[in-house]
């Protein structure tokens, strides 16, 4: 694959980031990558509200969109 098409994968990857619904303000999310070739072992991390996250295997890019009150998920904290 030429570089040119990697970097044009790469920003597609960006501009189009997988959106993660979420009760709290941050939750664990796993990454496997994509399919056939692009498949890789899941990736575990912690995506917070406001943080974009790049997976460092495949550079899929994650956001969370918080869909309740907010607030830490284990109920202690500031919201």
């Amino acid at each position: 694959m030429t570089t040119w098409i990697v970097e044009v994968l790469i920003m597609v990857a960006m501009e189009t980031p997988a959106v993660i619904k979420s009760y709290y303000s941050k939750r664990i999310v796993g990454c496997p990558g994509g399919e056939g070739e692009d498949e890789h072992d899941v990736v575990w991390f912690w995506l917070e509200n406001g943080k974009p996250h790049e997976c460092p295997v495949c550079a899929q890019n994650f956001v969370l969109e918080v869909v309740g009150p907010g607030g830490p998920p284990d109920g202690h904290g500031r919201r």
